[in-house]
Order: C-alpha cells, then sequence, then structure tokens
C-alpha cells in the first residue's frame, strides 16, 4: 500500500540530513524510524493526556461545588513567591561577590 503525502520543505531538509548522515538508506527508513518511536512514545503522551483530562473534570466538579479560591488570594501568593525569590537570589548574588549563581 502506498500514500501520496505532502511534506514541508523544513521536513524534507530535515529527512534529507538523516539520510545523508548514513544512517538511513531512504525517506522511507527515515520514516519508519520516526514513526517507531511515536509508537513507543504513544503510552506516555496518553497517560499525560488522561492525567490532564482528569484534573480539569476534578477542577470543574470542584468548581461547580463551589470550592473556589479567589483569584486576589491566587495572585496574591504568586507575588509573595516571586518576591522572596528575588530576596533569595539577591542574598545569592551578595553572597557571591556580585555574580549570579542562580539554581
Amino acid at each position: 500500500m502506498s500514500m501520496d503525502i505532502s511534506i514541508s520543505e523544513r521536513n524534507l531538509k530535515r529527512i534529507q540530513r538523516k539520510m545523508d548522515s548514513g544512517i538511513y538508506a531512504s525517506a522511507d527508513d527515515v520514516v519508519n524510524a520516526a514513526l517507531a518511536l511515536l509508537e513507543r512514545l504513544d503510552p506516555e503522551v496518553e497517560r499525560e493526556w488522561a492525567d490532564m483530562r482528569e484534573s480539569v473534570k476534578r477542577s470543574t466538579e470542584q468548581a461547580d461545588a463551589g470550592m473556589l479560591i479567589p483569584g486576589q488570594v491566587v495572585f496574591d501568593e504568586i507575588r509573595s513567591r516571586n518576591a522572596a525569590m528575588a530576596q533569595e537570589k539577591q542574598v545569592n548574588k551578595a553572597q557571591h561577590g556580585g555574580r549570579n549563581f542562580d539554581r
């Protein structure tokens, strides 16, 4: 079975680079390797999507039940954390003679 497909110029160049490396003999080999990799990754991606759907469902149920945190409380917490991180950064910088040593 064969299929005619359109491939962007960018992806054509990527396929050609893979073939030029000598690892792959043909464009079909490159596509086969890419699809095999996707098949290995698909279960992980599907788990991530399922987790995300469950999280959205749970959040929606909590919102419907009135279990919400007011926006101002959330923003105050974010501002507080940012201020603490900025303070920590200044302390680290002072401890290291003005050099910036972020985590």
